[in-house]
């Protein structure tokens, strides 16, 4: 990211462009070869007010919440897979 402070308004617009291109399209972690994709659903949870409310309560800020959303495909890439757990509909989630 520039060294300018961008707005959160400007971070979520770079949010929707970067990880449009990536939508529906596999994303394999490099250690593990597990695959994910990035579904609708997934892409405006990520950056709703809820999961950045989440965030916050773990001592992160808005515009960190933002960064890390924005890098989600590499970061998956690149993720150590440190547990694999069942979500809140018994279905296995990363």
């Amino acid at each position: 990211m520039p060294s300018e402070r961008k707005t959160i308004r400007q971070l979520k617009d770079e949010y929707i462009r970067i990880n449009t291109e990536i939508l529906h399209k596999p994303i394999v972690n490099e250690e593990s070869g597990d695959i994910a994709e990035l579904h609708k659903a997934g892409f405006k949870k990520m950056i709703s007010d809820k999961a950045i409310q989440k965030s916050i309560d773990n001592g992160f800020t808005k515009a960190e919440h933002i960064v890390a959303a924005i890098h989600i495909e590499m970061l998956f890439r690149k993720g150590k897979k440190a547990a694999t757990l069942l979500d809140e509909k018994m279905q296995m989630d990363m």
